[in-house]
């Protein structure tokens, strides 16, 4: 399990998220990228590894994610149990 630190940007219709590896060479390094997009439209979760292997890329109905809380709540459901093996020691 790999330890990291989240970064979140929320935009108008988006939610971008980063995490970088903790205790890596350098210091922190990206582990993965990923947004959530078209919020309250045609909600769409995509993430990548630091390569830019697909990881997932998941759409909902747009009654499934209407706002940005239910789009946290999808990008934290989706890190906790099906993403690659995290733990997240940090957020910002």
């Amino acid at each position: 399990m790999r330890d990291v630190i989240l970064v979140i940007n929320a935009g108008s219709s988006s939610l971008k998220f980063s995490a970088f590896a903790v205790g890596t060479d350098p210091a922190l390094s990206l582990y993965l990228q990923g947004q959530v997009e078209q919020i309250g439209t045609h909600p769409r979760l995509v993430a990548c590894n630091a390569e830019g292997g697909l990881l997932v890329e998941r759409s909902f109905e747009p009654h499934a994610v209407p706002d940005h809380e239910a789009a946290m709540a999808e990008m934290a459901t989706w890190l906790r149990n099906d993403g690659p093996g995290t733990r997240l020691v940090a957020a910002g």
